[in-house]
């Protein structure tokens, strides 16, 4: 029997399988791909194919520009902060949206369902598509996109459109939930709140210690404004034997080494870290914090698909209680959860976590938490919207 045939829309995706920029899209596809022949249509990246087949999912990427090498809207970037600080990014919106619908609409004709991450662009085009070819359509929202919406003069008509020509909508939270439904209460029906999952038989406890080390703090994750890293350094300053890992890269990257050297942390910058090192990290290091903030024009973070890989692992985790993290961080049991931005606050529950008497209780608590994050479950749930 034919699989049925799902074309997934995408601003962000891997440039190659084990890259980070847009990893949870490449699992969510492969979470499907047994039970679905799977295409994935993605911006171009410059020296990086523009066909090419993972396994049984067959990617395109599309360009929008000539010369290639003038595209800065592709899939490996984040977009929104690009495109707040660059007038030759901004100029680019309209071919790059030209393209993307051009391409999808052909690849739709050959497709049973079609399915976008991110309300806009990808959501909006394959609204669009679903209106003109009549085809099911499901969108995930992340929280990026949600928020740029919210912002725009006609972001609330936008959202009526996508909301009337999809079949259902997925959102990462809760947070994310209500925020719709402020922006959109009609169509708050057809949303699900579904996180991204973890491939848990990947990310297993190891319960070796060393003895007489420092203990080890870990962040893993883009080195950006709303992660808070800052924050996580000013709250280190003058605490004994700890030793902060920070592994990611990102347009922070020197100003976040400039402050650590600044505040004399002891902080110790990985770079990008990915596969098998990445488990190594969580498996040994004592805490994962997640100090994301609010920025100033309210956008936050989704879920943070890390918070579920410290849990598979065991570890327990002090985190900002915004977004989705509130879903995922039990306060006292798998973890504990401060106010974004509090520096104060945040040293306090590191402190408090490096010390529990019940810390092995809350990593095991944590890693049975994150069982109903596995891809296997989440996978079902999305297979019972697309059916």
């Amino acid at each position: 029997m034919a699989k049925t045939k799902l074309l997934i829309l995408t601003s962000s995706f891997p440039r190659y399988p084990k890259d980070f920029a847009g990893c949870f899209v490449l699992e969510f596809a492969q979470a499907l791909s047994d039970k679905y022949e799977i295409k994935v249509l993605a911006p171009a990246c410059v020296d990086y194919p523009n066909k090419e087949s993972w396994e049984n999912i067959e990617i395109t990427r599309f360009n929008y520009l000539w010369p290639k090498y003038f595209q800065l809207l592709d899939s490996a970037k984040d977009l929104q902060p690009l495109l707040e600080k660059s007038l030759f990014a901004k100029l680019q919106v309209i071919p790059f949206c030209i393209a993307f619908f051009w391409q999808a609409f052909k690849l739709a004709k050959k497709s049973d369902i079609i399915c976008s991450h991110w309300l806009v662009p990808a959501g909006f085009i394959g609204s669009l598509i679903a209106c003109l070819q009549k085809k099911p359509h499901l969108v995930v929202e992340h929280s990026g996109a949600l928020h740029l919406l919210n912002k725009l003069p006609a972001g609330q008509y936008i959202l009526r459109f996508i909301s009337y020509y999809s079949k259902n909508l997925v959102v990462v939270s809760n947070q994310l939930k209500e925020k719709f439904s402020r922006l959109h209460y009609k169509a708050i029906s057809k949303v699900s709140v579904i996180p991204m999952g973890i491939n848990c038989s990947l990310y297993m406890p190891n319960n070796s210690y060393t003895p007489n080390r420092p203990k080890q703090i870990l962040f893993l994750g883009r080195l950006a404004k709303i992660k808070g890293i800052d924050i996580l350094l000013k709250a280190l300053v003058n605490l004994s034997d700890v030793n902060l890992l920070i592994a990611g890269d990102g347009v922070e990257k020197k100003e976040l080494e400039a402050l650590a050297n600044k505040l004399k942390v002891p902080a110790k910058f990985l770079g990008m870290v990915l596969g098998e090192e990445k488990i190594k990290l969580l498996q040994s290091c004592d805490i994962v914090v997640i100090p994301s903030i609010v920025l100033q024009d309210g956008r936050t973070e989704g879920t943070p698909v890390v918070c579920l890989e410290a849990f598979a692992c065991g570890k327990p985790v002090v985190a900002s209680n915004v977004g989705g993290i509130a879903d995922l961080v039990i306060n006292g049991q798998t973890g504990f959860l401060c106010e974004p931005a509090n520096e104060k606050q945040l040293r306090e529950q590191i402190v408090t976590l490096l010390n529990h008497k019940n810390y092995t209780l809350m990593g095991n608590q944590a890693r049975e938490l994150a069982k109903n994050y596995d891809w296997s479950v989440i996978a079902r749930q999305i297979h019972s919207l697309l059916s």
